[in-house]
């Protein structure tokens, strides 16, 4: 319809949002309580803070025995997660950019690829269920990081070797809350992370 497809693709997941939970409330009717909202915003917005410092010491941590690095935690900044380079044409647009990131980078790299991985080798029968989650969790989290260079990503960065183990790390860490909190949870820390880093 010529919109543009940041836009047409939040338009189909809003709509497609919208008809799984009136299918499912006409399934098994259950009660929206505004306070569960509340509560799981309050909680994203505690571990979008916690994620950062907590991410960039394990990422300090795994670079320190490399030659020439060192252990120093600041010498590592906090890199925005959204797979595409920030607009400069202000905070509104990076803002939209960071909830948008938050929701479809989730979607794509923990609901569907670790998933889909997982099943595949567990499929395969090579493979415990354990060990078929946890290759799907890191294979997850190294194209989840990949995803944000070139050439894998055409509006991404140049490869570094800081944040990419930066963001690995981030991988594993938002495909561990995605189990342990699930979805929602999971989507609105990396979205309010990347809103945090671009207005900090």
């Amino acid at each position: 319809v010529g919109a543009p497809t940041a836009l047409g693709l939040t338009a189909v997941l809003a709509v497609l949002g919208i008809l799984f939970v009136v299918r499912e409330q006409r399934r098994a009717p259950v009660p929206l309580d505004r306070r569960v909202f509340g509560w799981m915003a309050a909680e994203s917005a505690v571990l979008a803070i916690l994620i950062g410092p907590v991410v960039r010491t394990a990422t300090s941590i795994v670079l320190a025995p490399l030659p020439g690095r060192t252990s120093a935690i600041p010498t590592i900044d906090l890199p925005p997660l959204a797979m595409t380079a920030q607009p400069s044409n202000g905070p509104l647009a990076q803002i939209a950019l960071s909830l948008g990131a938050g929701l479809y980078e989730e979607l794509v790299f923990r609901v569907i690829l670790v998933t889909a991985i997982a099943w595949a080798v567990r499929a395969s029968g090579k493979a415990s269920a354990r060990g078929a989650l946890t290759i799907a969790v890191v294979v997850g989290a190294v194209l989840f990081s990949a995803a944000h260079y070139r050439p894998f990503n055409p509006a991404g960065e140049m490869l570094q070797l800081t944040s990419f183990a930066y963001r690995f790390m981030a991988g594993l860490a938002f495909s561990a809350l995605f189990a342990v909190r699930g979805f929602a949870v999971t989507a609105w820390t990396h979205a309010l992370y990347d809103v945090w880093v671009v207005l900090r």
